[in-house]
C-alpha cells in the first residue's frame, strides 16, 4: 500500500546537513513505492541555494568530494515535489513594493527593509533585491520576531530576491 509522505524542513538548526539529509529521504521513500513531497519553508529556504554544501565535515577527511544541496535536488527533481513555501510559487507573488538594496552591507539591508515593512499596509508585499549574503536570514529572522511573513527567497547568482509580506 503506497503512503503519502511530506518532509518539511523548515529552520536547520546545524547547517546545511538537515536539508541536505532530507533528499535522500524523500528519494528513499519514492524507491520504497511512497509518494514523496519535499517542502522547504522558513528557514529551510536558504538552505537550498544554488552552491550551499553539506557540513559533514572536512572534504580531505572523507576523501571524496561532498555533493550540494543542489546537485542532490537536480538529481531527484523527476521523483520529489519541491516548494519554497507551501502553496506559493514564486510566479504567483506579486509585489506592491520593491527595494534594492544592492551594494549594502550587513546590516543595512535588513534596516532598510523595515523602515519600508513599516509604510506598507497590512497584506502588501515588499520585494527586496540585495546581494549581501546573510541578508535572507537575517531579514527571515527579522520577520519572525515582528511578525511579518517571508513568502519566498529566490537566488539568481549573487542577488537575492526576497518576498515580504506585512501582517
Amino acid at each position: 500500500m503506497s503512503k503519502k509522505v511530506n518532509i518539511i524542513v523548515t529552520q536547520p538548526p546545524y547547517g546545511k546537513e538537515d536539508a541536505f539529509g532530507a533528499v535522500p529521504m524523500a528519494a528513499s521513500q519514492v524507491a520504497a513505492g511512497n509518494e514523496a513531497s519535499l517542502i522547504f519553508a522558513s528557514g529551510g529556504v536558504h538552505s537550498i541555494v544554488k552552491g550551499q554544501k553539506t557540513g559533514y565535515g572536512d572534504l580531505a577527511v572523507w576523501l571524496k568530494d561532498v555533493p550540494s544541496v543542489e546537485a542532490e535536488i537536480i538529481k531527484n527533481i523527476e521523483i520529489v515535489s519541491f516548494f519554497g513555501q507551501p502553496g506559493i510559487l514564486m510566479t504567483e507573488i506579486i509585489p506592491d513594493e520593491t527595494l534594492d538594496v544592492r551594494g549594502e552591507c550587513c546590516p543595512y539591508p535588513l534596516i532598510l527593509t523595515k523602515k519600508k515593512v513599516e509604510q506598507l499596509k497590512s497584506g502588501q508585499i515588499l520585494h527586496v533585491i540585495a546581494d549581501d549574503p546573510v541578508a535572507p536570514q537575517n531579514i527571515d529572522s527579522w520577520a519572525k520576531k515582528s511578525g511579518n511573513k517571508l513568502l519566498a527567497v529566490k537566488q539568481d547568482g549573487k542577488i537575492f530576491n526576497i518576498f515580504v509580506q506585512r501582517t
